[in-house]
């Protein structure tokens, strides 16, 4: 087996917290990342042989995708034991939306006012619907639909013997995953796979109809992986995932050829590829060993860790404020390039400065409801 049992779950759920905040940190950093490649020309590029700048952007942009599978399996592994749906399950949950709410509305407010580059309604209406129906919306949406689903989703999971959960598993990737790389290939056409982007005609070969459930295979795959480890050494564990990157890479740049950027489903979550590579980038940042780092340094990670949502939300504000200047100082794709180095660090940091403030003042907003909440009963 390349699995193996955790004896000591609770202990090691512990030991691994650090290990978790890593995860939930380099997941919010790699999304900073992926949306670098909206700003920097990536997208307009014609693909052709050989292009080494576009290449090994290719390259990042794909290990970087990993960036919402690696949140989904951080939800199935921390959550996978909450199953009862008590009567204050959904207030315990609402944080992460009042906090999407106040950064909607600080959007809004900068968006009017000093950018102007959000809004082309000219109603209240419009502006607060365009505010809240940001681009980071749908994953809100991804999110409270799961909660609302965890409880009892959970108790299938908590029923199942170790083979159920493996074959539960592996049928979701069956029917969700297996689709978007089998079911886009033309054999009827041989001329088409020297160019694979002239015509979008495939053969399909294999069910699709269930895509949409890929969410429920990365839940259950941080599920299974908190019960069980993968039993692969680290140098072969890193080796993996250079090597799978490296293969997706080269399947998505031959995809393109002769065209721009096509984001389909064989690049992009519900991808098998994209599911392996992002079990082994999980993997391998969980069974890391972090036992030397002290605990002055374990409360930064912690910290940082608890801002990645409001950095999620925030990094729009800093893409606005950096990235034309990034346009300003590169002429060319190589230099753009090298730039990901240095404006994806700086975006990053200043979503989390941010974040900062906003949890700030979210804790104030609590305090304050809390004193006027007592107060009222007091006087009751």
């Amino acid at each position: 087996m390349i699995d193996c049992k955790i004896e000591n779950e609770s202990a090691q759920i512990s030991n691994r917290s650090i290990n978790i905040d890593i995860i939930r940190i380099l997941a919010g950093l790699f999304i900073v990342a992926v949306h670098y490649f909206l700003a920097n020309g990536y997208y307009q590029q014609i693909f052709e042989w050989p292009n080494k700048s576009l290449f090994v952007m290719t390259y990042i942009r794909i290990f970087n995708t990993t960036c919402v599978p690696l949140f989904m399996m951080l939800s199935g592994y921390l959550l996978i034991k909450k199953t009862e749906f008590s009567r204050g399950y959904i207030p315990s949950r609402l944080k992460p939306f009042i906090i999407y709410i106040m950064f909607s509305i600080l959007r809004g407010v900068v968006g009017v006012y000093r950018f102007n580059v959000f809004f082309t309604k000219e109603t209240p209406i419009d502006i607060v619907l365009d505010t809240i129906s940001f681009r980071y919306a749908w994953y809100i949406e991804f999110y409270f639909g799961f909660i609302l689903l965890v409880p009892f989703i959970n108790k299938i999971w908590a029923n199942c013997t170790l083979y159920e959960k493996r074959v539960l598993i592996l049928a979701l990737i069956f029917i969700s995953t297996l689709g978007p790389v089998l079911n886009v290939y033309n054999f009827k056409d041989l001329s088409w796979w020297l160019m694979p982007s002239k015509n979008t005609e495939y053969s399909k070969i294999i069910t699709d109809y269930w895509t949409s459930l890929y969410p429920f295979v990365y839940y259950f795959i941080g599920a299974y992986l908190r019960e069980r480890y993968l039993k692969i050494s680290k140098i072969i564990h890193a080796m993996l995932i250079l090597i799978i990157t490296f293969f997706v890479s080269v399947y998505t740049y031959w995809r393109n050829i002769g065209t721009t950027f096509i984001l389909e489903n064989w690049c992009n979550y519900p991808s098998i590829l994209i599911v392996v590579l992002s079990v082994l980038v999980f993997s391998f940042v969980l069974n890391l060993d972090f036992s030397g780092v002290n605990n002055s340094h374990r409360k930064i990670i912690k910290k940082t860790s608890s801002l990645i949502w409001g950095a999620f939300l925030s990094n729009e504000f800093f893409q606005n404020m950096f990235y034309p200047i990034m346009l300003d100082y590169t002429t060319d794709l190589k230099s753009r390039l090298l730039a990901f180095f240095i404006f994806v660090p700086i975006v990053f940091v200043c979503s989390l400065i941010l974040s900062y403030i906003m949890e700030m003042i979210y804790s104030c907003c609590v305090k304050l409801f809390s004193c006027i909440t007592n107060t009222s009963k007091k006087h009751i």
